[in-house]
């Protein structure tokens, strides 16, 4: 990973979670969809979500599910390149539903929706807004957000620092796999002039456990903003 400011050893081990995000090297295999997405719902309970451009809809207790069909094709590799090539692209917003405890020994836990403009299931707060540039078919600039924990500002707190990467990418149509840094643990399920919808099953192979990305795609003249940010 190459910064466009230099970072000390210390500062860039010290911030490698940050800067680095979820991204592995293990996590190139798809999410499984759910066995069985579509059961429990009628015709009377089942209500489409419109925000959605594929089929995700809620039951009679108005927790969200996504179908199977969602899962069943992918866009093309030239209809991907042909859209996210030469744009740049930022994280609008994230939907993560999960199950959540009260804590309480009795409590069962509710499924609960979670909507941010950051990814809170990677990060664990709103410190990073996914942000990446594709110069080429295999090439493409990933933005991220660093902390500088040996120097702080004025205020006492540690000093953000803004780096911008090269890294090498690939598309696989089989499996709707973007291969690049956290979109790689996601699929994309639906793609638009402007838009990128990616889908993953949080745990296992449950329907209404979930999250949803929407990227959107900027104009050139925020590309040049981010260079300026990142590389100053």
């Amino acid at each position: 990973m190459k910064f466009c400011k230099i970072l000390t050893a210390g500062v860039l081990a010290m911030s490698a979670i940050v800067i680095s995000g979820c991204s592995s090297d293990t996590a190139d295999e798809p999410v499984q969809e759910p066995e069985s997405a579509d059961s429990g719902k009628s015709g009377d309970e089942m209500v489409l979500d419109e925000r959605f451009p594929f089929e995700v809809w809620s039951d009679a207790d108005g927790n969200l599910h996504m179908g199977s069909s969602v899962f069943d094709s992918f866009p093309s590799e030239e209809e991907v390149m042909g859209t996210i090539v030469g744009h740049g692209w930022e994280l609008d917003k994230s939907y993560v539903q999960v199950i959540v405890f009260s804590g309480d020994p009795d409590d069962e836990g509710h499924l609960e929706l979670k909507i941010d403009s950051c990814d809170q299931m990677c990060e664990g707060d709103c410190g990073t807004n996914w942000r990446y540039y594709f110069g080429s078919e295999s090439s493409a600039s990933v933005y991220c957000l660093g902390i500088d924990f040996l120097e702080t500002d004025e205020n006492g707190l540690p000093i953000e620092l803004y780096g911008k990467y090269e890294e090498r990418f690939s598309y696989d149509s089989g499996t709707g796999v973007l291969k690049l840094h956290i979109l790689r643990e996601h699929q994309l399920v639906n793609i638009g002039e402007k838009d990128l919808w990616f889908a993953s099953l949080v745990y296992g192979k449950s329907d209404s456990e979930f999250q949803i990305l929407h990227f959107v795609r900027v104009d050139p003249d925020t590309v040049d903003a981010w260079n300026d940010l990142y590389c100053e």
